[in-house]
């Protein structure tokens, strides 16, 4: 700050410029005025103190920051950059003030006190950075409100940048302890912040006997994403951005899964899943022909639906599906009453995880309590449909039978190293299907769209 115990603070000539200390102004011959703040007066005066001669940054630090480096060193390029700016001065051409550098700053211009014309190199200017005996009344009053001013300016930010630190922690606080108390928050935000990633909004609709809840992202030919066993649609986010590019994305959570209507008396096997999708199919299409993508279980409810030969159908894709007979130990173990999918705690929760995925995505806490808790809320309903999809007698296999009736191209996608179907059930699919290709995924296991997303999608857009 400009110093209220100074000496009469007189107007002084800067080249052709009037300097006004005590009002931190410039005056211009074309009558212009120009006002600055108290910091880059301050340094205009300590630098026309002496006229030609080099300033150095430490000098300036000293005198107008009060030796306090840490704010002065950054503050100095600003000030000289503020006044070049207000003097219409060029940094490489200077009139005004030059720059040296790594070493300091230096006043080009000539310095007169405005009283006798003189060379002023001490009273007019020196009344900034000196001490005296007289005193200006009006000067002090000036100085002294525009220095409380300041003060009250930093203090206000100080507080406000106090407050808005307590309340972000605060925030902190109550998340993290609500976090503690459910743990599901932590999941809910985590696919929030994938949904904004991908550009999906969450809608809901009725459509037959239930109201379903789907994501929707992108614009074009709509495509329809059906997830699997113990799934739900938020697993579709990985491929979502990359798919909505090019297509109208919609991945809803089947009936009775996720967030969609479940009825205690409802049956949700193969045949009425898919009856219940032409349902939906018929509220969202809003006209022309889609494509379909189903994973395990959602491979299958494509299947049958699309054995009735629906005019929209453009194009099939099934991935890992389920639905053909085969036999290995996770499906004995299934079929016989011991589902090695089930999780009643984080220990088995996370042999379900060393069970679908190639490599384990990292979930730690509170992610992993969440999952376990979304899983065992839904135990009973996935124990009262799993029937309907691993035994014969219950129409687990229906999808395999009407592989023979679809017409349409269809892609069957496949990680090579899928241990809970095998690439040999791709394989035998293929050969039920009339206008197939089969195509392989390497790096994953039964989980392609959270495994290797981008490759995932990649094959789906390029075959469609």
């Amino acid at each position: 700050m400009i110093r209220s115990d100074h000496p009469a603070v007189t107007p002084f000539q800067f080249g052709d410029i009037e300097v006004d200390p005590a009002h931190c102004c410039l005056r211009f011959a074309d009558g212009r005025q120009q006002k600055l703040t108290s910091q880059c007066m301050q340094v205009l005066c300590v630098l026309a103190r002496e006229p030609g001669e080099l300033v150095s940054r430490a000098a300036l630090v000293e005198q107008v920051w009060q030796g306090n480096y840490a704010v002065g060193d950054r503050g100095i390029a600003n000030v000289i950059w503020t006044l070049r700016k207000a003097m219409e001065d060029d940094k490489e051409t200077p009139r005004y003030i030059q720059t040296v550098p790594r070493k300091g700053y230096r006043a080009l211009a000539a310095v007169k006190g405005l009283a006798n014309g003189e060379s002023s190199t001490g009273q007019a200017v020196d009344a900034i950075t000196a001490g005296g005996d007289s005193e200006s009344p009006h000067v002090a009053q000036s100085q002294f409100a525009v220095k409380h001013v300041e003060r009250a300016r930093k203090s206000l930010f100080r507080q406000l940048s106090r407050a808005v630190l307590w309340a972000l922690l605060i925030a902190l606080g109550l998340l993290l302890a609500a976090v503690s108390i459910r743990p599901r928050i932590a999941l809910e935000l985590e696919y929030g912040r994938q949904s904004w990633l991908a550009g999906a909004a969450k809608h809901e609709v009725s459509a037959g006997d239930h109201t379903w809840s789907y994501l929707e992202a992108g614009s074009g030919k709509p495509l329809l994403l059906l997830h699997s066993f113990g799934s739900r649609k938020e697993h579709w986010l990985g491929v979502i951005g990359h798919l909505a590019k090019s297509h109208r994305v919609i991945a809803p959570d089947l009936p009775g899964w996720g967030e969609s209507e479940r009825k205690d008396d409802s049956d949700y096997g193969y045949a009425a899943q898919s009856r219940r999708f032409a349902e939906f199919v018929a509220a969202v299409r809003e006209g022309g022909q889609i494509d379909l993508v189903g994973h395990g279980m959602g491979g299958g409810i494509a299947l049958v639906w699309s054995a009735n030969g629906p005019p929209e159908l453009d194009s099939l894709v099934l991935l890992d599906s389920l639905g053909v007979e085969y036999d290995n130990d996770l499906a004995r173990a299934v079929r016989l009453g011991d589902n090695p999918l089930e999780a009643a705690d984080l220990s088995s929760l996370h042999r379900r995880f060393a069970l679908l995925f190639d490599r384990v995505p990292p979930t730690p806490w509170p992610f992993d309590q969440a999952l376990l808790d979304v899983h065992l809320e839904q135990l009973p309903f996935e124990r009262r449909v799993l029937p309907s999809i691993v035994l014969p007698e219950r129409g687990a296999f229906v999808p395999g039978q009407a592989a023979y009736a679809v017409d349409v191209p269809t892609l069957v996608l496949w990680c090579q190293r899928d241990r809970v179907v095998p690439f040999s059930v791709a394989e035998d699919l293929a050969k039920r299907l009339r206008n197939q290709r089969l195509r392989a995924l390497d790096a994953c296991n039964h989980m392609p769209m959270i495994e290797q997303p981008a490759n995932t999608a990649l094959e789906i857009d390029s075959f469609l």
